[in-house]
Order: structure tokens, then sequence, then C-alpha cells
């Protein structure tokens, strides 16, 4: 992940299991509980890749889910998280 926002900024990345059904949007997050999530801060053109481990199971019987990976900020003003509105997801199929 990379900051152009022209000053240091707080993130936190959000991973959570969705179906097609439960997708994140451009203006809401993805109503799914949050299974992990990594924070960190970025200095104004800073970026940072890590890798990351996650659990993968099947959701409500599904045999397709997404990843997803959400990005948040923290709002000093009104202290407290708040989603960015950007997001990626990879489906996969799940077999047992």
């Amino acid at each position: 992940m990379a900051n152009y926002l022209g000053r240091p900024e707080y993130f936190r990345v959000v991973y959570k299991l969705a179906t097609r059904d439960t997708l994140p949007t451009n203006t809401t997050p993805s109503n799914e509980t949050a299974l992990r999530e990594w924070r960190l801060v970025l200095e104004d053109r800073g970026d940072k890749a890590f890798p990351v481990n996650v659990a993968v199971y099947s959701l409500r019987g599904e045999a397709r889910v997404a990843l997803v990976f959400e990005l948040w900020f923290y709002d000093n003003t009104r202290m407290e998280w708040t989603y960015t509105g950007r997001w990626v997801h990879l489906y996969i199929n799940i077999t047992v």
C-alpha cells in the first residue's frame, strides 16, 4: 500500500470473508465480521508491502467465497476509524 495524501496517515487493513451478496462497496464496508487486521502509519509518499497469512473456511455453507481486504484510516477529528471506500477481493472455491 502507499500513501499519497500529502500527510502522514494511520491506516488499518481489515480482512473479511464475504459472498457476492456481502461484498463492500465504494461507500459501505462489508457487514461480515472482521477476521484479522493490520495497522500501520505511512509517511506522505511512503509505501509498505507485507505478506499476510489468513484463515479461509466455508461461509454459511458457501463453496465460493471472497477474500476481502478493506482500507480504513483513523480520523483524528472524529476520533474513529473511517472506511475509505477502497477495497479488493479475490474469489476462491473451497473444496473438501
